[in-house]
């Protein structure tokens, strides 16, 4: 990985959300036509994260997800998974991943 902060920290410290909130129930609603997009789940995508696994840098998902409006993306136990994708996408950057 990195010498860099866990991702859980990174992100957090960027957005204010713990991804540890992430339940990982699959319920949250993404518009189909985004969703499409993805190659990862966002819970995946939010696990990874939260595991510090470098798939969370490396998927398209958080590239789609970094570019949606707030009503494309909406989890039901209040997570911000567009604040979590943006720090992802530009911790992905500062890494080179991107």
């Amino acid at each position: 990985m990195s010498d860099r902060a866990p991702l859980r920290f990174i992100i957090l410290s960027a957005t204010g959300h713990d991804v540890n909130k992430c339940t990982a129930c699959q319920c949250c609603f993404v518009d189909e036509a985004l969703e499409a997009r993805f190659d990862l789940p966002v819970w995946e995508v939010i696990a990874a994260a939260r595991n510090n696994d470098e798939a969370a840098l490396t998927n398209r998902t958080i590239r789609v997800l970094a570019e949606a409006g707030s009503e494309f993306v909406v989890c039901s136990s209040g997570v911000n998974v567009l604040a979590i994708a943006r720090a992802l996408r530009n911790e992905a950057r500062r890494r080179g991943l991107d």
